[in-house]
Parts: structure tokens; sequence; C-alpha cells
């Protein structure tokens, strides 16, 4: 095929974006889009490539096609699976050493968009611990590489002159219209139909991100410009408006999109339909500069090997010194990226694409090389992920702390809120308690129900998200459209919290809260006062967190005891994502008139500088960024006196805001 160098400029966009959005270079929240504009380029470049063979050989030869896949996959792939594994095994704590070893077999396999669509969203904190996470994407293109060729060559054989082209404007509508229909999680049809598969869906945003089915419309805008792009204008000059305005679509999502909005689904359309109009008019010849001149050409030409090293280096850097956002270890990770991803160009790339196009014996000693690669590194990484990570690898103290059972300390510690919630709250006496709120209030209430109950009063339980409760006082409350899966699910339960309000003296509201949500809570309180007049109304703040508490108390390597990893803890806690979020959690509850309770005048001591994570047998009482595991129930138990807080609580009067 004709190179294009301006094909090349383009993917050094769509690499930086992604590689400047991982650093957290501010004005570029939108920099995860660059993965969208590479799939526009894969469906542009593959589906020529197969057309050209069809036209011009009258076949398709398959073996080759992913014999070519496989040399320019497979080498920069492995090696960095393989060096990310051997690093972490030597610098991950056990918890992030067993879930790597899950994503390097399931990389290996071509599904880790599958491994990682189960797990935790692709923005979530726990993100930064996942060196393999950005090898999602090539599942997705390599799923696409296995289905599309054949689809193209026999749609090619059915009708030579439209079938290709009726077959993608078809499958990319297809693939459009399952957005619309999984995005929100709540698949009607399947609902009806299957049940428990439809449960698999419920995180739509996850299904639709993650999985090759919704993608496919991004490589079919790619794979249509095949034909789109021969259709010239006679004057090259009509292609520099269409290539600035590509440039601006694609600047526009860069620059403007957010972690929170629907995606792919239609706010892809920006990106990927700017990225074809810099795919047909990129060759023009005075915007088309931006793309084909010699450091974005370079750039693009590296760029495969630069996002494979790209999100391993990011990870392992934060995994030692927490924040990067310091100008100079940015500059420094893009310097080392640059230098890697050259190296690996050169030497691993590179040598694997010059070898003969035809199948000989030198290919079939590639295979045989891949598969035993893999093979190799298959055991240890199933021997990690079925043995806990290694725990032996740790110093003893260590593993005493992070040896337990983390991976269910969701469902033991919010069994009793669970039970509760179950409970409709019919007759529940005179000193009825209600904890309402999200996971933070599952906690709460594993720690004070008990004590609650010793000194007379009765306790019930409500899950429900501080994102809904701006639906609350809509009547009748919104399906589907912008509600994300939590609110669905949290309408089916307004009756029983309703209920449960009612018969409420004390409702204390406990939320992972954000400044987004905060200026809700007086929907909440008006919608409360509906149900009961009085609503005495207590909020709790937002509990201290930490990117990942397991990792603090194990950087305590060398001297591993209670006061040194709590003293370590109390430094690591995220103050500036937390602190912000009480304050006006405090000023909105004294504006209402309602109480205010810090829970985290329990967890640290401001004055002591140091947090409760580890108790006296070494145990840690928080599993992940904040929860309380089943031990720090226990412990905490002891400490919040929340009976003595609401009996000796007195009606506010309600300030001016």
């Amino acid at each position: 095929m004709t190179y294009r160098p301006d094909i090349d400029g383009l993917r050094a966009i769509a690499v930086m974006a992604v590689t400047l959005f991982h650093l957290n270079v501010a004005g570029l929240a939108g920099g995860y889009v660059g993965v969208d504009i590479f799939f526009v380029i894969s469906g542009f470049l593959i589906t020529r490539l197969i057309v050209d063979e069809v036209k011009s050989t009258g076949g398709f030869s398959f073996k080759n096609f992913y014999l070519r896949r496989a040399r320019r996959l497979f080498p920069a792939l492995f090696f960095i699976v393989f060096v990310t594994f051997c690093f972490a095994a030597f610098v991950f704590i056990p918890p992030h050493l067993e879930r790597l070893g899950g994503a390097t077999i399931h990389t290996l396999l071509s599904t880790s968009n599958f491994f990682f669509w189960r797990e935790a969203g692709y923005f979530d904190t726990s993100a930064e611990f996942k060196p393999l996470l950005h090898t999602w994407s090539l599942g997705v293109e390599e799923q696409f590489y296995v289905v599309w060729p054949l689809l193209i060559v026999i749609a090619m054989c059915k009708s030579p002159r439209y079938g290709a082209v009726a077959a993608i404007v078809g499958i990319g509508l297809f693939s459009f219209l399952l957005n619309a229909m999984f995005y929100d999680g709540d698949v009607g049809i399947l609902r009806a139909a299957a049940p428990k598969i439809a449960e698999w869906f419920s995180d739509g945003s996850s299904t639709i991100f993650y999985l090759a089915p919704f993608r496919v419309f991004e490589f079919a805008i790619g794979a249509a410009l095949v034909w789109v792009a021969r259709i010239q204008p006679k004057n090259k000059l009509l292609l520099e408006p269409l290539a600035a305005l590509g440039l601006g679509m694609v600047a526009w999502s860069i620059c403007t999109y957010s972690e929170g909005i629907i995606f792919p689904y239609y706010n892809a359309l920006l990106p990927c339909l700017g990225a074809a109009l810099l795919i047909y008019a990129g060759q023009a010849r005075y915007t088309g500069r931006i793309l084909n001149n010699p450091v974005a050409v370079w750039t693009g030409k590296i760029s495969y090997s630069l996002y494979l090293i790209h999100w391993p280096l990011i990870v392992f850097t934060i995994y030692r010194i927490d924040d990067i956002s310091n100008p100079w270890v940015v500059t420094t990770l893009l310097l080392l990226m640059f230098a890697g991803a050259s190296l690996m160009y050169k030497f691993i790339e590179q040598p694997f694409r010059r070898t003969s196009r035809t199948l000989s014996d030198k290919e079939s000693d590639f295979g045989l090389a891949c598969a035993l690669f893999a093979l190799v590194l298959v055991l240890p990484a199933s021997n990690a992920w079925a043995n806990s990570g290694w725990l032996w690898r740790m110093p003893e103290q260590i593993r005493m702390a992070l040896g337990n059972n983390w991976e269910n300390q969701s469902a033991a510690t919010q069994q009793l809120a669970r039970k509760a919630v179950a409970d409709k709250g019919k007759n529940p006496g005179d000193n009825y308690v209600l904890l309402v709120g999200d996971s933070y209030m599952g906690d709460l209430f594993g720690a004070v129900s008990e004590p609650l109950k010793k000194s007379g009063f009765t306790v019930g339980a409500q899950y429900f998200d501080d994102s809904c409760m701006q639906h609350l006082n809509k009547n009748p409350y919104p399906r589907a459209a912008l509600m994300t899966k939590l609110c669905q699910r949290d309408s089916k339960r307004l009756n029983d919290l309703r209920t449960k309000i009612a018969a409420a003296k004390y409702i204390i509201l406990d939320n992972r809260w954000v400044m987004e949500t905060i200026k809700d809570i007086d929907e909440f309180y008006e919608w409360c006062k509906i149900a009961n007049p009085e609503c005495n109304l207590f909020i709790v703040s937002r509990k201290v967190e930490w990117k990942d508490l397991p990792l603090v108390a194990a950087r305590s390597f060398t001297n591993f005891n209670r006061g040194r990893v709590n003293a370590a803890a109390y430094s690591a806690r995220l103050a500036g994502k937390v602190d912000p979020v009480n304050k006006a959690l405090e000023r909105k509850a004294k504006a209402l008139g309602v109480h205010y309770i810090d829970i985290n005048d329990f967890v640290c001591d401001d004055d002591a500088q140091t947090c409760d994570v580890i108790d006296q047998q070494s145990r840690l009482l928080v599993y992940d960024h904040g929860h309380w595991s089943t031990y720090g129930q226990s412990y905490f138990s002891d400490k919040i006196e929340l009976s003595e807080v609401l009996l000796k609580t007195r009606p506010l009067s309600k300030s001016a805001p």
C-alpha cells in the first residue's frame, strides 16, 4: 500500500493524547479519545489492505494476514508484558500482583478487555495499580482482526461492487444501536429473556467502554473511508478547511471531554469523524504539515511501542512516589517513554516486520517461539493469580497484614447492612435509627448497629447513592436517559426508603460525597420532610481515604510496626481530595440546620499525626482506598459512641445559607 506519512502524524496525536491524559496534564481530560482515533485508523488501513488484495489477486490469504498482524503486535506486546510482570514481582504487594497475574494471562490471550470489564471502571483510583490496563484496547483490536477480514471477503464475494460497503454501513449502525441499548445497563429485552445474563451488563458504562461489539462503529467509520477517500476534489485547496475542521474536532474532544460522560456512544462521533476527516484530507498541502512533519511522523512510527510502555512506567512511578504531578517527574517520564519506545521500535518491532511476507521455516519458528514465550509467562502468572500474589515475598508482619481474603471483604463488611435493607422497616419502634447511603454507610452500619441495639435503639438501613438525590423531587422519577445504574437501582427502593424515613426518629446520611452532589442534600432534606415532617437528619462526613491503604502499609518494609504504619497513613491520606468536601458538607449542614458528624475524628488524630489503620494484632482496618475491613468495623465499633451522640443532640436552628 502507498505509504501515508500523515497517518503516522495522526497516530502521533492519538498516542500523545492518551499519554498526556494518563500523566494528568491539565486541559487534556479527554485525551482517552486517542484510543478511538487508533480504531478509526485501523479500520481504514485494515479494510484497505483487504480490499486491495481481493481486487488485485482475486482472493485473500488469511494465513498471511494473521501472520503480518502477529509480527506487528506480538513481539513488542510480549516484551512489555514480560518486563512488567518481572518488575511487579519485586515491587507489587500480593493483592496487586494477584490481579496482575490474571491480567497477564488475559493479555496473552487477547481477552484483557473482558478481564478489566469485570473489574472496576477504567477511571477508578485502582486503575493506577493495573499496569496492563491499557491492553484492553489491544484486546478489542485483536478481536476486530479475527472477525473483520472474513466479513469483508464474504461481502465482496457476494457482491463485488457494493457488498463490502453495505456490510460496513450495516455493521457500523448496528454497533451504534448496541450502544444506545446497553449504555444505561437497562436492557429490557435481555432482562426479560435472560435475567441472569442481563445482570452481567448492568454496568452499562463499562460494557460499552470495554467490549468490542460496541466499538465496531468506530472501525466502520475508518473502513468507509476506503471508498470515500477515492472521491477527491479537483481543487486541492478544498482539503485545507476539511483538515482544519478535523483537527478542531479532535482537539475539542481532547480538551473538553471528561471522565464522567457517556462513552463511546454518540460522544465518540466527534473525535472519530474528526479523525476520518484528517485521513481524508491529511495530504492537504498546508494544514497537512501539522501531521506530516518529521517529528510527528517519527512519533507516529514509534506510537505502538510508546503506547505499550507509557502506562506501566506511570503505574510503577506512582507505586513508589504517589504523586506524579511535579513537572520534573512528568518530563522525566516522557523522556524515558520516548527513549524506551525508540529502542523497542528499532530492536523489536522492526526486525520482526522486515521478514519475508510468505510463510517459511523462519516464520514457523516465529510462531513456535511466540507460543513458547507465552507459555513460559503464563505459568508464573497463573501461579501468582492462584496463590494470592505470592505472599512469601513479604516479611512476616506484612504477610499477616495482607494475608486475608481482601477480595471478599466487600461481601463480609456489607452483610449486616444488606440484611437490614431487606427488612422493610415495619413497626420498628420509637427509637428507630435509619442509616442511608452507599457502601460507606454499610461500613458504618457494621460498626455501630450492635452497640446501638444494646443501648435500646432499633436500627435500619437503606442504600441510596448521593448522585441520585437530584432526582428525588422529580415526578415521576426519571428512567434511564442520563441516570447511572445506581440511580436506576435506587429508584426501585424509593418506596422502602420513604416508609423507613417516616418511622425513623434519627436519619443518618452517609456517602462517599463529592462536591457535585453536596448541593443535592437540599433535595434529600425536602423529600425527607415530606415523608417525616421532623426529619431529624445527621450528615456524616466523607471518610479519610488513600490511593491504596495496603500499599501504604507495605511500604514500611524495613520497620513494620503499628506506630510507623499509622504515621505513614496520616502522611499519605488524600487530604486535598477529602478535606474540602467535608468543609463544604459542614457548611451545608449548618445552612440546613441539621446535625453533622465528622467520622474522621474517630479515625485520625491531627495532633499526633496518625490514622488508625493497623490494630494491635497488625491487621489492616482499611482494605482498599477507604472501606473498613471486618477488623476495622470491630475496631471502630468500640471507638464510635453513636448512641451518646444521638441522645445528646437537640434540634438545631436553621442558619442563613
